[in-house]
């Protein structure tokens, strides 16, 4: 606040230095004041500024990630965009405001400075992944388009090494592929990568309610977890489910390829997995896989431990959020969970047990966005603040992060994407561009 009054002061002097009227040389010292005092001014903003956000515009005729500065206080700043050298889906033919029904859409290296941070993302429609150089003012430089290695990717994950990347694509059987990051942000494919996920799909783009969702790595970078929500027999009429809601985990070797070629299933808890974060518990190095659950009318959150054979076992089975439509999910410190529910307009917020990973509900609306139909998507934590996409009002809200109890402070929301529109389900033709359809959450602080 403090330096937010400063930048107020000195920039209003700055307006109100003209030229005086007593002589050219006094104006000339004003005039070089005012300018002074600018530049001051402009100084005190770049220091409010801790980093960027970014979010990916989907769109069906020319993609494109849109910059967001991030300040001390967690407010944002729009300033810009990058075009990605790809085409995205455009808004989704049931569902238009969630049109690649994922988690995991844009990926960021970790622990990198200005030199080596590169940033990745998805072309949905164009089967390809875009890889970005992010430089020292948070700008994007283009590095390369490559293969997806199959159609629709949807979801992207990079080891914690930064050297490996998978892209998931979602469409037919769907599949992973790796990528091999190579020290200028280029990608190259891992031979002996490819993994089916025998999803069971049968068109481009997916059916929203059958189609993977998500793709990670465990917190050691020794699994790659996946996805299938597969669907619910009433959910939405003629919808034949591809399969009981799965979960896949394939054990990895040093160099990213999976041991085997058929994962460890698990069938959830619940129906309709969708989002999911991973976390280590703190006291006893446990894997943790921190799920949501999307089938009407029981929506919940399931914890499981995560075991070294690719095994699950639930810790806590099917918490409910008494809210609509859970799909996303983030983890704050291994302490508490934050899940977005797409028809709620809403987050439902957990605490996590640090010595055995079961969760337990703290609000069932912890957040409620300010617009009606807002259909949250994407979550994002960075540093102590929580970022949520609102495509439905084309805005991106903010939150700061209660350390003590975990509840969530509205910081405010910030304009800067195209709305999705609100018409009829199915009316949408696939591919077109009918409005927003912005995707995807991640953040860059250097």
């Amino acid at each position: 606040m403090f330096a937010k009054a400063i930048k107020l002061v000195l920039t209003t002097l700055a307006c109100t230095m003209l030229p005086s009227t007593a002589g050219a040389e006094m104006g000339e010292a004003n005039l070089s004041l005012g300018r002074d005092l600018q530049e001051l001014g402009q100084t005190f903003d770049s220091l409010l500024t801790t980093g960027a956000l970014y979010t990916l515009s989907n769109a069906a005729t020319n993609n494109e990630l849109l910059i967001f500065y991030t300040k001390t206080d967690g407010s944002l700043e729009y300033k810009g965009s990058k075009p990605t050298g790809g085409l995205g889906s455009g808004p989704g033919e049931l569902y238009q405001a969630d049109p690649l029904a994922s988690q995991n859409v844009i990926a960021v290296t970790r622990n990198t400075g200005p030199s080596n941070t590169f940033l990745f993302t998805v072309n949905a429609q164009s089967n390809t992944v875009s890889s970005f150089r992010v430089n020292a003012d948070y700008g994007l430089e283009f590095v390369a388009v490559v293969g997806s290695g199959g159609q629709f990717p949807s979801s992207i994950a990079i080891r914690n090494d930064n050297k490996v990347l998978y892209v998931m694509n979602a469409a037919f059987d769907g599949s992973v592929v790796g990528f091999e990051v190579m020290p200028d942000g280029n990608l190259r494919q891992i031979p002996n990568s490819f993994r089916s996920l025998n999803a069971g799909g049968s068109q481009v783009p997916p059916d929203q309610n059958l189609s993977p969702s998500q793709v990670e790595f465990t917190p050691d970078g020794k699994q790659l977890v996946v996805t299938i929500k597969d669907g619910f027999e009433g959910l939405v009429p003629g919808v034949v489910p591809t399969g009981n809601g799965r979960v896949l985990v394939w054990n990895l070797n040093r160099d990213g390829v999976a041991e085997s070629s058929i994962p460890v299933v698990t069938e959830t808890a619940n129906r309709v997995p969708f989002g999911f974060a991973l976390t280590k518990l703190p006291t006893t190095n446990d894997l943790i896989l921190l799920l949501t659950e999307s089938v009407a009318p029981n929506e919940a959150v399931s914890s499981y431990k995560v075991n070294a054979d690719g095994t699950l076992t639930v810790i806590s089975q099917s918490v409910p959020t008494f809210q609509e439509t859970i799909c996303w999910m983030v983890q704050y410190n291994s302490r508490y969970a934050y899940g977005a529910n797409f028809f709620g307009d809403s987050i439902t917020s957990y605490s996590i047990d640090g010595t055995d990973g079961s969760m337990t509900l703290l609000e069932s609306a912890a957040a409620v966005s300010e617009a009606a139909d807002s259909f949250p998507l994407e979550m994002l934590i960075s540093g102590n603040f929580l970022y949520q996409l609102f495509p439905g009002s084309g805005t991106i809200g903010a939150y700061a992060i209660q350390d003590a109890d975990g509840s969530l402070q509205k910081v405010g929301e910030y304009g800067g994407l195209e709305p999705t529109l609100k018409v009829e389900q199915g009316t949408i033709p696939a591919f077109s561009d009918l409005g927003g359809a912005a995707v995807g959450l991640a953040a860059v602080k250097f």
